[in-house]
């Protein structure tokens, strides 16, 4: 039997990655990154010794299947609103993220943010020209589509290519601003995210507005059940509240294969419960 654990005699360093929020999005700096420092051989004598720190939790097993990867969108329409505002349509709202290869010089920058309106309509429908992104939905005084984005700093690599790492969001729109208008975008993306339950039934009938109405219930459910937290809505409130999962369950169950996972949603309110019976 062999144990592998952390001590004061591992080393550690600042990231490239200067901001993460799983509400706020991220920031990543590709010029502090270090080339190779998680590969055998790596120098780290200027890297600092780690401090060890305490854990009162009980470390457990995850439940669920591994946050992967899932289906990828091209952009569906592009519209350039000035020199450094590019708006993207990918056709389809999703829970994942972005991936975008660009090409600039060190210290030019791109910031990048997604959102499931185009104007003040609730509804889906194709960007034009007259129809601006919307970012002014708030909640509990944070308005959780401005306040929402990732940002990179170029390294001046003749390509580069920045997803988020740690960061997850609902979207159908993203716009794109850039710091210099010689920034190059050469391709950029939406990657779909998520547990991806095995599926243990199906539905199909005459009526094509049936078969959209449960496509679309499957879609959702892949959205809203992310990284491992049955959420609201993954673009703005990212809570888990309990009442939308009340009403979801039944209709989740007869499509996707879930004991495993309401197994950990109980055991969350373990977790968070208070000695008084709140969370």
């Amino acid at each position: 039997e062999e144990f592998i654990t952390s001590d004061e005699s591992w080393r550690s360093m600042a990231s490239p990655l200067t901001f993460n929020n799983f509400f706020g999005g991220e920031k990543y700096d590709a010029r502090l990154a270090k080339k190779d420092w998680s590969t055998p051989g790596h120098h780290d004598t200027d890297w600092s010794y780690a401090m060890i720190g305490t854990y009162r939790g009980k470390v457990s097993a995850q439940l669920l299947p591994p946050v992967q990867e899932g289906r990828i969108h091209l952009p569906k329409i592009t519209i350039q609103r000035s020199p450094t505002v590019i708006d993207y349509d990918f056709g389809v709202t999703i829970g994942g993220y972005w991936e975008i290869e660009l090409e600039g010089k060190t210290g030019m920058s791109v910031t990048i943010r997604g959102t499931e309106k185009c104007g003040d309509n609730q509804h889906q429908k194709s960007l034009t020209i007259e129809n601006q992104l919307h970012w002014e939905g708030a909640h509990n005084k944070r308005y959780y589509y401005r306040d929402c984005y990732s940002q990179y700093v170029l390294n001046g690599n003749v390509t580069e290519t920045y997803k988020p790492r740690f960061f997850y969001q609902g979207f159908r729109y993203v716009q794109v601003t850039l710091s210099d208008p010689t920034i190059k975008i050469k391709r950029i993306k939406a990657i779909e995210t998520g547990h991806f339950q095995e599926p243990v039934g199906t539905f199909t009938c005459s009526s094509l507005y049936l078969n959209r109405l449960h496509a679309m219930i499957g879609q959702t459910f892949k959205n809203n059940f992310n990284q491992g937290v049955a959420l609201s809505n993954p673009n703005s409130e990212k809570y888990g509240w309990t009442g939308d999962v009340h009403l979801f369950a039944e209709t989740a169950d007869y499509s996707f294969w879930l004991p495993a996972l309401w197994t950990k949603w109980l055991q969350d309110f373990g977790d968070a419960q208070q000695w008084a019976g709140t969370s």
